[in-house]
């Protein structure tokens, strides 16, 4: 049985890498987005950003990043009630994303050190650049796809109960 239902499935491949391309700001559309689908069709969570949220934070915007931190743990939140409404559970959950948190810095920090002590590459001295952020792009990517497969089968399983 083939069921229409008005959220999309979302490629995660495609959306992070439309997120890196984008410099973030897709990323955070998309969070806008996931949020308000959330609040509209699941009655979870309080919806997308409002602009007065950005209005009021862009003269603090040192502030940015732990309101960044408290949206993305809500989300987390909003998340698992989705899962809990339609009876599925995944590996998504604050351990998982703290674990990839700490991999991703000293992965990332254990890199950046080891290619400090390469010798000279010639012409492909790019790749001390590229592998440190190649790592930690790698830890970013693996939580987000979580996220993105969690909200997935969620939306399959929610549209197509009884």
């Amino acid at each position: 049985m083939k069921v229409r239902h008005p959220v999309p499935f979302r490629n995660p491949s495609t959306q992070f890498a439309l997120a890196m391309l984008t410099f973030g700001i897709y990323g955070i559309y998309l969070h806008h987005q996931y949020s308000n689908e959330m609040k509209r069709y699941a009655n979870v969570g309080k919806g997308g950003f409002k602009l007065w949220n950005l209005i009021f934070l862009f003269p603090f915007t040192i502030a940015m990043p732990f309101w960044m931190i408290v949206r993305s743990l809500r989300f987390l939140r909003n998340t698992k009630a989705l899962e809990a409404q339609t009876g599925h559970a995944t590996k998504l959950s604050l351990g998982f994303i703290l674990m990839w948190s700490l991999i991703g810095m000293v992965a990332g920090g254990g890199t950046m050190l080891i290619v400090t002590f390469l010798p000279s590459l010639g012409g492909l001295e790019f790749i001390k650049t590229l592998a440190p952020i190649a790592v930690y792009t790698w830890t970013a990517f693996v939580p987000w796809k979580a996220f993105e497969d969690s909200l997935n089968a969620s939306w399959t399983l929610f549209f197509t109960q009884d």
